[in-house]
């Protein structure tokens, strides 16, 4: 679902294109979110996630193209205007202790690098904990 709202930025993201890329993969995927602007994918990702059915195993990937009021590691401001970033927030339902989630973000994120940099070939890092940066050729 694409945010219509008045105020969403224009983002290539597209929904639906996104849903096709996961169907192929042998994990379990809610409909993908995406909005033009948000506050926090985090936040709507939370509510979304509270508010929803998710299976136990079943993921739901929530995408912005710009966001105003996220947050970062330590309470710092994650912002990012149209263009600059794709930002994302994923999650599902754990069946894990309380103890073993920080290491289940550790995990998301490198798996989510390993896959995205053999799928494209681009030179992925991982900013700790589980934040994903794309380095260019000068950057």
């Amino acid at each position: 679902m694409t945010d219509a709202s008045p105020t969403a930025a224009a983002t290539p993201l597209d929904a639906a294109h996104i849903d096709a890329q996961l169907a192929v993969t042998e994990q379990l995927w809610a409909p993908a979110r995406v909005r033009g602007l948000t506050g926090s994918t985090q936040a709507d990702l939370r509510l979304d996630v509270a508010e929803s059915a998710l299976r136990l195993g079943e993921w739901r990937l929530l995408l912005a193209g710009a966001q105003t009021a996220g947050r970062g590691r330590t309470g710092a401001a994650w912002l990012a205007d149209p263009g600059q970033a794709v930002l994302l927030s994923l999650g599902t339902l754990l069946r894990a202790r309380p103890l073993a989630w920080p290491r289940a973000s550790l995990v998301a994120g490198l798996g989510a690098a390993l896959a995205l940099r053999a799928r494209t070939g681009a030179d992925i890092r991982i900013k700790w904990p589980n934040d994903l940066l794309v380095l260019h050729d000068g950057a």
